[in-house]
């Protein structure tokens, strides 16, 4: 996402901006408005695969629930 104010910081995948979780109200927004279907979902699925290897210790519904279960 270009010009993203809020980006992710890894190995959290917390706002670098705000320190809110990543992807949340306007990131969102922003990325439904960039992607469509099933390639917001893709796309949001290799972030989330992403988090869990930075975080291994995170049960695997937490990352589900931030990345895809919104974008249905």
């Amino acid at each position: 996402m270009s010009g993203d104010e809020h980006p992710a910081a890894r190995p959290s995948w917390d706002c670098a901006g705000c320190g809110w979780p990543w992807p949340y109200g306007p990131d969102r927004e922003q990325l439904a408005a960039e992607f469509t279907g099933t390639y917001l979902t893709l796309f949001l699925a290799v972030d989330m695969v992403d988090v869990a290897r930075d975080n291994p210790g995170v049960p695997p519904a937490e990352p589900h629930e931030r990345f895809l279960a919104w974008t249905r």
